[in-house]
């Protein structure tokens, strides 16, 4: 099964600098099964609050189930990793 589009919202409070931010979604066995790398964001102000929107297209998701999203800023992984559940929609015409 493949997820057409997942958004990402993320809000940064105490940040400055030059950051690098991957993304990893690991499904239930914690196995790393896609990857969004390549973003770089800058924070000119330490006061400044900064909201980052990402959006993956084409996920993997082989089976429904939970899966969990790990952010990494600068290769080290932020405090808590994101959960989330897929499942298959009834058709409703079906």
């Amino acid at each position: 099964m493949v997820h057409p589009s997942l958004g990402l919202y993320l809000k940064l409070s105490d940040a400055q600098g030059e950051y690098k931010i991957s993304v990893d979604l690991h499904d239930d066995k914690d196995q790393c099964i896609a990857k969004l790398q390549g973003l770089t964001l800058k924070v000119p102000d330490r006061l400044a609050d900064v909201d980052v929107g990402l959006q993956g297209y084409n996920l993997p998701l082989p089976n429904p189930g939970n899966y969990f999203l790990k952010v990494f800023f600068n290769g080290e992984m932020a405090t808590k990793d994101i959960r989330f559940k897929a499942s298959v929609l009834e058709d409703p015409n079906a």
